[in-house]
């Protein structure tokens, strides 16, 4: 009215956007963030959803006030559910781990679960929703939840091994990879770190920042090459050599040690 636009006192609004060609601000390259990512191994995901979550908090340390350079933290996903699975801790449960890996990977809907939120339910292709029925869906999380954690192996050397054990205590590698949660010898205390570099470009996801990760569960590691969520440690000592970040004094400490006893941590982590 007027010249002036008055709002109407009822109805819906269209606001309609137009973009004139060759004068649309188009994403930039550098804004893409790509990385290599190394699935993750399914031993022993039942125990791991069975340790209480007061265990895991009981670890964390996000503003390091205890002044030993780890900073544990702990992942929130939606709901503020603690986050235990994934390289970035942001799965909360093994029934959502399927949930979202059945759509994510297999591109297939599921029937609502109550409580759960990952997955979808509908989707817009012309398959009928949901296209996995629920029993399967369950069988399969059955089915995960009780894969064995790997025995730890034989050691040909029993010395060795437990000197390592020692070394791998004293450098701090046990300060993330905690060698047991409720009696759980997963070595992880399921919290995140900060191990990149600081000029490393990474995917934020729940909690967990761009350089945050997960601490990866050793159990089992020996048998599990090549490391790291991106797979390019093609050997253990590898991979100690590429932590950075909050890690950055354990892989010094590391590479300080007498040869003898960097030949023990390795010999020790063989028998994981």
């Amino acid at each position: 009215e007027g010249g002036d636009f008055v709002v109407p006192s009822v109805g819906t609004i269209l606001h309609k956007e137009t973009t004139l060609r060759g004068h649309a601000n188009l994403p930039q390259p550098e804004a893409n963030i790509f990385e290599h990512r190394q699935t993750p191994h399914l031993f022993g995901l039942g125990l791991i959803e069975g340790i209480e979550e007061a265990t895991i908090l009981a670890g964390a340390d996000p503003d390091d006030l205890d002044g030993d350079g780890i900073s544990g933290k702990p992942s929130w996903t939606d709901g503020h559910r603690l986050g235990r699975f994934g390289w970035k801790a942001q799965v909360p449960s093994v029934d959502e781990f399927v949930r979202d890996a059945v759509f994510a990977e297999l591109g297939m809907t599921l029937p609502a679960q109550e409580g759960l939120t990952f997955g979808r339910i509908h989707d817009n292709d012309e398959v009928p929703d949901p296209e996995m029925p629920l029993e399967k869906a369950e069988d399969l999380s059955f089915y995960l939840k009780m894969l064995a954690a790997p025995p730890r192996l034989d050691a040909e050397d029993p010395a060795a091994v437990a000197a390592g054990e020692g070394v791998f205590s004293s450098v701090g590698c046990a300060s993330c990879h905690t060698p047991a949660l409720d009696g759980i010898p997963l070595y992880s205390d399921l919290l995140l770190h900060r191990i990149l570099p600081a000029d490393a470009l990474g995917i934020e996801d729940a909690s967990a920042t761009m350089l945050e990760l997960r601490t990866p569960p050793l159990w089992g590691v020996s048998q599990t090459a090549p490391y790291l969520h991106t797979g390019e440690a093609d050997s253990l000592e590898h991979a100690i050599l590429m932590h950075d970040g909050e890690a950055t004094a354990v892989r010094r400490a590391y590479e300080d040690l007498s040869v003898a006893d960097r030949d023990a941590l390795l010999t020790f982590l063989e028998t994981l």
